[in-house]
């Protein structure tokens, strides 16, 4: 079970490295530069909260697959719901129609939707693991 944990958590935290390399040399680029030094957030900030949670929910998905993989599915889906509504009041300002930095709030929308995929292939592959 530890082993699991750890090389979900490994495997999580690896990809979000990669993702966040590439995005920032993407925002650095000299047609997103500008855009990118007008941030609300850090590209720092935003990559580990959402590290932070997807750790979290991966790590409880796989407490909860130890003792019931019935209700599997279900967790995830209530904890993958809280987790869009605190990421969603703590970035207010980037998600606010407010904001008129266009280039930030689309990529604030890709890294959460990134983050959800991996969050929802690494369910998938647990849920289809046979025991």
């Amino acid at each position: 079970m530890k082993l699991q944990i750890f090389k979900t958590v490994i495997l999580t935290l690896s990809i979000a490295v990669v993702l966040f390399f590439g995005n920032k040399l993407i925002l650095q680029t000299e047609s997103f530069n500008q855009n990118f030094k007008l941030f609300s957030y850090s590209l720092e900030t935003i990559y580990t909260v959402l590290c932070v949670f997807s750790v979290i929910i991966l790590v409880t998905l796989l407490i909860v697959n130890s003792r019931n993989k019935d209700v599997v599915g279900l967790t995830y889906l209530l904890i993958t719901s809280i987790k869009a509504g605190i990421i969603i009041f703590i970035f207010s300002d980037i998600i606010s129609s407010s904001n008129k930095n266009t280039v930030e709030r689309i990529n604030f929308f890709i890294v959460f939707i990134l983050f959800l995929a991996i969050e929802t292939l690494i369910t998938i592959r647990l849920l289809n693991k046979k025991q």
